[in-house]
């Protein structure tokens, strides 16, 4: 479905722990987002899908978010 995308709608961010169990489909898909040129922001940490992992994350994210909010007031 990713090729169905619109470019430009909106904000991607990828943010995945190298010990998350959604850590190789997280991969494929920013490889794939890459081949068709799709914009998106990928992180990828030491880390697991849990809590610690997620309350350090979130502080990136919204800085991601506002930036992408400022721009288009």
């Amino acid at each position: 479905m990713i090729e169905q995308c619109p470019r430009d709608s909106f904000a991607i961010i990828m943010d995945c722990g190298i010990n998350d169990f959604f850590y190789n489909a997280n991969q494929q898909l920013h490889e794939k987002m890459i081949t068709l040129k799709i914009p998106h922001d990928y992180i990828e940490r030491p880390g697991e899908h849990n809590w610690p992992y997620w309350t350090n994350a979130i502080q990136y994210q919204l800085v991601f978010f506002r930036k992408f909010f400022d721009k288009n007031k």
